[in-house]
């Protein structure tokens, strides 16, 4: 079976990495078990050509139902990543 590809923010193709997308939930404070909870979800709802700021949304979204402190955790890791 082939990876499943995603879009980068840079228009170029990854295959998906459930790995790096739990690492992203925990920096922004999930707990290790939560975080791979969402992302086992996510992965489930993933389709070929999703982009990461879909992915980004989907996640925001699962985390908001949890707990809306650590959704603004998450979000404010995604800004303060997107600044560079």
């Amino acid at each position: 079976m082939n990876a499943l590809k995603i879009i980068k923010k840079s228009g170029s193709l990854e295959n998906f990495n459930i790995n790096k997308l739990i690492k992203s939930l925990i920096r922004a404070g999930i707990s290790t078990n939560k975080a791979t909870e969402i992302a086992k979800k996510l992965e489930k709802k993933c389709t070929e050509g999703l982009s990461t700021k879909q992915l980004y949304r989907q996640a925001l979204k699962l985390i908001r139902k949890e707990n809306k402190t650590l959704a603004t955790n998450y979000s404010m890791t995604r800004a303060i990543s997107d600044l560079g």
